[in-house]
């Protein structure tokens, strides 16, 4: 069901960038690079205020409930084995740093006591670092948008409209995986939801979606830096 969603979403989107043309595509596909850019500069500024609302706390505390049968596991390779099965949800180069990173120094840095805290503040991170992203992506890209309109009116030209759709093509498929990649950033926070339980039951079916996840260069930065 998942994998369907996002496999619609592709088509819906290189079809649109067809139809649309080159121009527009590319306009909208630089609105999302240059707002990638950008966020990515300012979001740990959203990302610390985000830190000082009861909203980190909030979420510590859910995965701290989550991950509450890790408190009785003993020795790094069986605390590794049930992190895998409680995290089979997140990336797994972010389970590899999360297992790699799992020793006293690292507990000293994040001033957590036991694995669970430990755990529990990553991912706490993480979703903070997501998040903050995400808001401030939303909030470059609409500020961005609004020249839209006046590329809308160049790309409809006869001479450029004839030489216009074929290129949008190749190109509305790369914005669309991008986009996917985008919506990547909300599933783990999502999942974590029990209103939402039926994503988890979709996400352990899916094949395209984990694939488009694993490799999510916007998941794979923020990975970078969870820890700290």
């Amino acid at each position: 069901m998942l994998d369907l969603l996002v496999l619609i979403f592709i088509i819906f989107t290189t079809y649109w960038s067809y139809s649309k043309g080159f121009i527009i595509t590319i306009y909208q596909f630089g609105v999302i690079i240059a707002s990638l850019v950008i966020s990515v500069l300012l979001y740990p500024i959203i990302a610390q205020l985000l830190q000082a609302t009861p909203i980190a706390p909030s979420i510590n505390e859910m995965l701290i409930g989550y991950l509450a049968g890790l408190e009785v596991v003993e020795g790094l390779q069986s605390q590794a084995n049930v992190i895998n099965e409680y995290l089979d949800f997140v990336p797994s180069f972010i389970q590899n740093t999360i297992i790699q990173n799992n020793n006293p120094e690292v507990y000293k840095i994040l001033n957590v006591t036991g694995v669970v805290e430990y755990v529990a503040q990553v991912l706490t991170n993480f979703v903070i670092d997501a998040l903050a992203l995400l808001i401030t992506l939303i909030s470059v890209r609409t500020g961005l948008g609004f020249t839209g309109k006046a590329v809308d009116a160049i790309s409809k030209l006869p001479v450029i409209n004839a030489v216009n759709k074929g290129a949008g093509f190749a190109l509305g498929f790369a914005k669309a995986i991008i986009i996917v990649w985008i919506g990547c950033l909300a599933l783990p926070f999502l999942m974590m939801i029990p209103q939402f339980e039926w994503l988890q039951e979709a996400w352990e079916y899916s094949e395209l979606t984990k694939f488009l996840y694993e490799n999510n260069l916007l998941l794979d930065y923020i990975s970078r830096m969870i820890i700290g």
